[in-house]
């Protein structure tokens, strides 16, 4: 069983419509690997023309720096399929997702990479919205501190140690088996094995023309 807690300092990019080109741009697709894309996590924010850090964006914040959880505005991930922009999130330190929708071509993506992703109402994610507004700056302020329970759908905001807003939270039943139960795909489907080689031998003695590929096929 994984962790059902997921806590630390907040990120707000409070904005609709990030893209999986805005998470991680494509020409890093051709030069960089697994394991290397942190850096580059929301580049076109996070940097200004000249390269350097851009003081305006909150990943920048000292109240930011440690973020693990991130808090978007809706339709968070749209764009491109890129797999990449999960990676680099999780790159960059973050292990939680919310916003009031995703990208369905992200989200899956975040279900098979173990991101956890969950939705909030627009109503919710507007009262978030005001708050972290007026309570974030570049200016030396303390971190707001985020403690999402996976297993209660609760989302809790507190700053030096003072409770600010508790909302619920919407967790797809698919993402959570997937941060609960991190079984990896292939091995549900070998958990099977017996009814699949049983189904197997049915279907050739029904059908003698469907044979298995030969064991130097494909270079088995």
């Amino acid at each position: 069983m994984s962790q059902t807690i997921f806590s630390g300092p907040v990120l707000p990019i409070l904005r609709d419509q990030i893209d999986t080109d805005i998470i991680v741009r494509i020409e890093r697709l051709a030069t960089l690997a697994r394991g290397q894309f942190g850096p580059w996590a929301f580049e076109s924010l996070r940097y200004d023309a000249a390269g350097e850090l851009n003081p305006n964006f909150p990943m920048n914040w000292a109240c930011c720096a440690k973020a693990r959880v991130l808090i978007a505005g809706a339709n968070f991930g749209c764009g491109s399929s890129r797999e990449n922009a999960v990676w680099a999130i999780q790159e960059s330190g973050l292990q939680a997702v919310i916003a009031p929708s995703f990208g369905d071509i992200f989200f899956a993506n975040c279900k098979a990479n173990r991101l956890l992703a969950v939705e909030l109402a627009a109503t919710d994610y507007e009262r978030i919205r005001v708050l972290l507004a007026d309570r974030l700056t570049a200016e030396g302020q303390s971190p707001v501190q985020a403690s999402l329970d996976l297993g209660g759908g609760l989302l809790v905001l507190s700053q030096n140690d003072q409770e600010l807003l508790r909302v619920g939270v919407r967790v797809e039943n698919g993402m959570r088996q997937a941060i609960l139960n991190p079984v990896d795909p292939v091995d549900l489907t070998l958990a099977n094995l017996d009814q699949i080689e049983a189904f197997a031998k049915v279907l050739h003695s029904q059908n003698p023309w469907v044979r298995p590929p030969s064991p130097k096929a494909f270079g088995l």
